[in-house]
């Protein structure tokens, strides 16, 4: 295997150091300052006001995983897409095998530009630009200071070149209309058909069919995720470096604020 198969799959982005160390810094953090019963809350209850490095280290746990959770996402997704096993249910409000791969394929190619939005998220709390989440976007990281001056730049572009390759699909879905193309829309008729007329040959052309497309379109998905993967890996090694500098810097900053006399 080259080194290129190495960190391409998810688990190489779960394993990397970055991931390992942002955890076994965050976690302790949250047992040690959470109130007992609520650790499992979305609306965080502490005992205590929590320092700037504490602060730091929970945000950029944060952030990872729910990258991480996306990532993990788009891993799933060919393999929904691949299988159909509908129930009585299901078929009585109208699932069918065209709606469910159209479900899926606008499904993943949303969560492509989510996934960018996230690792945009994530450089913004590990460089530490911004207080405001609402207001990151690709121009606001890439022209950052701290960020130029790093060896970022060229692999964030690079991860939005891959997540760009469904944009104008996405803008579509969003605002405008159903994710389209010649082979989906084929099927759609079959669908149709199939479902007006008792032919068996109908039948058999929509299973040949949809298996063919929804065969090709997982490979499609999965050969991205490789891509996106393996970029997420060089991300990741930037921002371990930037991570571990960011962390001292706090704890230096911590220490020497808490050993100043108080004021009478």
């Amino acid at each position: 295997m080259n080194k290129k198969d190495i960190t391409s799959s998810f688990n190489n982005i779960v394993n990397h150091e970055f991931t390992k160390e942002v955890f076994q810094d965050s976690v302790p953090v949250v047992k040690d300052i959470s109130v007992p019963g609520t650790i499992t809350k979305v609306a965080a209850q502490y005992k205590r006001d929590l320092d700037i490095n504490e602060t730091y280290l929970l945000n950029v746990g944060n952030r990872l995983s729910h990258l991480l959770i996306m990532c993990e996402q788009l891993r799933h997704i060919p393999y929904y897409l691949l299988s159909f096993c509908p129930t009585k249910t299901m078929k009585d409000v109208g699932v069918n095998r065209h709606n469910h791969i159209l479900l899926f394929i606008e499904d993943y190619i949303v969560r492509t530009q989510s996934l960018y939005d996230r690792t945009l998220q994530l450089v913004n709390v590990v460089f530490n630009i911004y207080d405001s989440p609402n207001l990151i976007g690709h121009n606001l990281v890439i022209t950052n200071a701290h960020v130029r001056n790093s060896k970022l730049p060229p692999v964030i572009k690079k991860l939005k070149k891959i997540t760009d390759k469904y944009y104008k699909d996405r803008l579509n879905i969003i605002h405008k209309e159903c994710y389209q193309d010649d082979d989906l829309r084929y099927l759609e008729l079959l669908s149709i058909v199939s479902s007006t007329k008792d032919d068996q040959n109908i039948k058999e052309d929509l299973k040949f069919y949809s298996r063919d497309y929804v065969n090709k379109k997982a490979k499609e998905f999965l050969c991205l995720n490789k891509e996106i993967y393996s970029t997420l890996f060089q991300i990741f090694d930037v921002l371990k470096d930037r991570y571990e500098e960011q962390k001292l810097e706090y704890r230096i900053l911590y220490k020497a604020k808490s050993t100043l006399p108080s004021k009478a």
